[in-house]
């Protein structure tokens, strides 16, 4: 496993981290804690050293799955978690009403909610899940900042923010890490995730890698059983796209057949 450390931090992580939110189940349909739980332990022995979650994947069960599963070692790994979607459950719907939330008020309720699922006194990387229009963003970072100077987060992140917000913070407050969406299908913002990297000096965590679909190998399953009301939020994750994504996805998976030989591997399912 490769290494590296990111920028304004003194956390060196593994180049590779582990996605948690199907951990939550939900919009990713049943998920099997002990093979999830598996999932974690696997990722420990390939040297993973970076958990990606956040508050609102399985409305809190994605934290507790992964704190329970990494056990003693969520002391030593670095966790990313994420707040600012909030939800509100309604009776006689499956599924919980989600709306931005980055008030500070809510700052306060949801990290101390984190802490305790996640149960560590600190978290390393806290970020920003979405902008929120109703909120000021100085307001946010601002209670955030007495968080970090109360022991309780490490480092502030940001979420799928526009690159002109990532400057603004970062002038309020150094960046731990910027998740921003990247794979070989979805390439849009690699002047941003250049922007950050080289102008203003944060790191980036890529995240959906696989596009929000399977690999070749499982990928028709899913395509054809997934639910209309599943991961709704990603366009690529609609029906038409879902398939198209899976024929793309399983060309990669022939032509890395045939080219075993000579090509240790290409690269359809991540960088």
């Amino acid at each position: 496993m490769e290494y590296v450390k990111l920028k304004n931090t003194d956390l060196v992580v593994s180049r590779i981290g582990l996605g948690c939110e199907p951990l939550g189940g939900v919009d990713w349909g049943y998920v099997d804690e002990r093979a999830a739980e598996a999932t974690v332990y696997k990722a420990l022995d390939l040297g993973i050293n970076l958990f990606d979650t956040a508050d609102v994947y399985g409305l809190g069960l994605s934290e507790t799955r992964l704190s329970r599963a990494l056990g003693p070692h969520r002391h030593q790994v670095t966790i990313i978690t994420k707040f600012g979607v909030n939800w509100k459950r309604v009776p006689g719907l499956e599924r919980a009403v989600t709306f931005r939330d980055s008030s500070p008020t809510h700052v306060v309720e949801a990290l101390e909610n984190s802490l305790r699922r996640l149960r560590l006194d600190c978290i390393p990387i806290y970020c920003i899940h979405w902008p929120d229009p109703k909120t000021p963003i100085c307001d946010t970072i601002e209670v955030l900042q007495k968080c970090q100077q109360q022991g309780k987060i490490r480092y502030i992140g940001l979420s799928n923010f526009p690159l002109d917000l990532v400057r603004q913070v970062h002038s309020i407050s150094p960046l731990g890490a910027v998740e921003l969406q990247y794979n070989l299908l979805n390439r849009e913002l690699e002047a941003e995730i250049t922007a950050c990297y080289a102008e203003i000096g944060v790191s980036v965590v890529a995240y959906g890698m696989l596009a929000q679909v399977s690999s070749p190998a499982n990928m028709e399953q899913t395509h054809t059983s997934l639910k209309p009301t599943a991961v709704v939020a990603y366009p690529t994750s609609n029906r038409q796209t879902c398939r198209e994504t899976w024929l793309l996805l399983r060309s990669f998976g022939r032509l890395q057949t045939q080219e075993a030989k000579r090509r240790p591997r290409l690269p359809y399912a991540g960088f």
